[in-house]
């Protein structure tokens, strides 16, 4: 920790006046609060989140299920905190950052403009201001003033059969798809050899450009029915995925491509990449394969993110929803 104190005391001085700050924070569990009271003690004037993860990234490479922090502090932005009991109450552009998927979808309805975030594998998210820490399960960073950040998702499962519309679901159990068992369709189209990686449902949504991943949770053979972690209605339409590595990195440099397209006009200062789990070693079987398809198409801007259990992915207005399997990347930049 004390390599952690110093390094942050010499970036804050290259900063003139640095108003807001992101940690991102693998490793023990109580790293987060230590890391949490450190910054509150060396850094007070910063509004700043500490968010625990199974691994972190910078420009430079990923760190997974290794202690290690990625960090983002930054000047020139107005900013304020918000935790579960007031999210929501102010105005910008909101990193939201939790560790119960649930109190998300209590708080469907964000505000307008760009919200984006993550979920947390920690017990708790810690908010920093004022020289005190706020322990809370849901908090947000929220930006205003200056140019919003393109947000640009890259999902990291193709669709191979559907859509189908579901005719019969029991709460997460869907019991058929297009009037046929939902297994003996599921066992039908992806059994049997005809695709390879991990077999996932596509889900449509109206919160975001590409359906939204969800894994099997388990069969239900008595009904031919399949278990999927989601809440479902009868005439909702979804698809059967695979999780894929070549997929993933074409997706990921595309939309680096277009978050480039995108920021034209004006001057990038530095991106978020939340990167789910279920990407990284496990899903390329090698180091860094996402680092380098940004470092590629950013040579120069600073990086920092995080390996999440879910994303939070936003349509531009007041609604968000989680998404599995995916990368997020927030370019920020200043306007010219």
């Amino acid at each position: 920790m004390r390599a952690f104190e110093r390094t942050l005391v010499d970036r804050m001085r290259l900063l003139k006046a640095p108003t807001a700050a992101i940690f991102f924070v693998s490793g023990a569990a109580s790293a987060g609060p230590t890391l949490a009271e450190t910054v509150a003690t060396r850094a007070s004037g910063l509004r700043a989140l500490v968010v625990p993860s199974p691994g972190v990234l910078t420009e430079s490479g990923e760190v997974e299920g290794a202690p290690a922090v990625a960090a983002l502090i930054w000047s020139g932005s107005k900013v304020a905190l918000e935790t579960a009991d007031a999210l929501g109450t102010h105005k910008g552009r909101r990193l939201v950052f939790t560790t119960r998927p649930l109190l998300v979808t209590e708080h469907l309805k964000l505000g307008n403009g760009t919200s984006l975030g993550a979920g947390s594998t920690g017990d708790a998210i810690y908010a920093v201001e004022n020289g005190l820490v706020t322990t809370a399960p849901i908090a947000a960073l929220v930006v205003s003033g200056g140019g919003a950040p393109v947000v640009e998702e890259a999902p990291g499962c193709r669709v191979v059969a559907g859509p189908f519309k579901i005719s019969e679901v029991d709460r997460h159990t869907i019991v058929s798809l297009d009037d046929t068992p939902a297994l003996d369709l599921l066992s039908k189209t992806m059994g049997g050899g005809k695709h390879g990686g991990m077999v996932v449902v596509a889900i449509s949504s109206a919160s975001s450009k590409h359906p939204l991943f969800r894994p099997i949770k388990g069969i239900d053979p008595g009904r031919k029915a399949i278990v999927v972690d989601a809440s479902l209605s009868r005439g909702d339409t979804l698809s059967f995925a695979i999780r894929d590595a070549a997929f993933a990195k074409a997706e990921l440099a595309e939309a680096a491509r277009r978050a480039e397209q995108a920021a034209l006009g004006s001057a990038p200062r530095f991106a978020m990449f939340l990167s789910c789990a279920g990407r990284g070693r496990s899903l390329y079987r090698e180091p860094d394969v996402d680092v380098k398809i940004l470092k590629k198409r950013f040579p120069k801007l600073p990086i920092a993110g995080m390996h999440a259990s879910f994303e939070i992915v936003g349509d531009g207005g007041d609604e968000v929803a989680l998404q599995q399997m995916s990368g997020l990347i927030a370019l920020f930049r200043a306007p010219s």
